[in-house]
């Protein structure tokens, strides 16, 4: 191997440092044109529906947070993926409350806003004593039974409130109490007895219970017949107790008793006159016999 000079060795490394002191500016031109390309910023806007103007709502992304009262609020960031999440609003619900974004240019998301609503809604039924389901909403008076209210909430909220049953015209009234969570139900029982015949009305409604105070929901009606029990066969029990009393065929014969006497007496006096005719002639005969002498 050939040794190198000094005075060789310190001409070639001025030859190097010339060489990067004419490329340094376009090694700067191509770091700045990559440090360009990585810090890209792109519109993110999320687009609010079903609030009331001037309603105030928010977003944050990326861990910062923006609110607004008109209908969109813009982010500026890098491409990449991201997670939001929409603030509260009082009387209010997001469709989606939070979600996950990929950013690669302008993006936008759509923010439906739904109204919270408790809605308990009630149905009805009557079921006799031994439990089954009176079908023909028709019931025998004096005999108990029972009215069935099954209250649903049917709204996308939780809420409390209370179910009030009214019976016409036996003016009865009955409150119960709930608290119902998202599709959550509750199931109430009122036993009456109608103490007469005729038509009844059971009138049932649903209130719910806010810091604004009491709103009624919902109401529903129906209508049964209180009959009067049937009588059984009362024509059989008649025929049998005629046809039963032997007592009434011997009474003719009581009856026709009594005229026997008469017959008696007739009899009597029929021998009484012929004792007196056989008298008679024997009188006549001993005369007869006491003249010829």
């Amino acid at each position: 191997m050939q040794s190198l000079s000094v005075a060789e060795i310190m001409r070639q490394t001025a030859g190097i440092l010339i060489l990067l002191t004419l490329l340094s500016p376009a090694l700067l031109i191509v770091t700045h044109t990559s440090s360009n390309a990585s810090q890209n910023m792109f519109n993110v806007t999320f687009q609010e529906q079903g609030l009331p103007s001037g309603t105030q709502w928010s977003v944050t992304l990326n861990g910062t947070t923006k609110t607004s009262t008109g209908s969109q609020i813009t982010f500026q960031v890098k491409g990449g993926k991201y997670e939001y999440s929409v603030g509260q609003v009082t009387g209010f619900q997001a469709e989606a409350p939070s979600g996950v974004i990929f950013v690669n240019g302008t993006t936008s998301v759509r923010v439906e806003f739904l109204p919270l609503v408790f809605l308990p809604t009630p149905s009805v039924k009557l079921y006799y004593a031994n439990g089954s389901p009176i079908l023909n909403f028709q019931v025998q008076v004096n005999s108990s039974f029972t009215i069935k209210v099954t209250v649903n909430n049917q709204g996308n909220y939780s809420g409390k409130g209370y179910l009030l049953v009214l019976v016409e015209p036996l003016n009865l009234t009955r409150q119960f109490n709930y608290t119902l969570p998202v599709n959550g139900s509750a199931t109430f029982q009122v036993s009456i007895t109608p103490p007469q015949a005729g038509s009844y009305t059971v009138t049932v409604s649903t209130y719910s219970v806010t810091p604004q105070g009491v709103q009624l929901e919902k109401e529903s009606s129906i209508t049964f017949t209180a009959v009067k029990p049937t009588q059984v066969s009362p024509p059989t029990k008649t025929n049998t107790t005629s046809t039963t009393t032997p007592s009434n065929t011997s009474k003719p014969t009581n009856q026709s008793s009594p005229p026997a006497p008469p017959t008696t007496g007739g009899g009597l006096n029929t021998t009484l006159i012929v004792g007196i005719v056989v008298v008679l002639v024997i009188v006549f005969a001993v005369v007869l016999i006491l003249r010829r002498r």
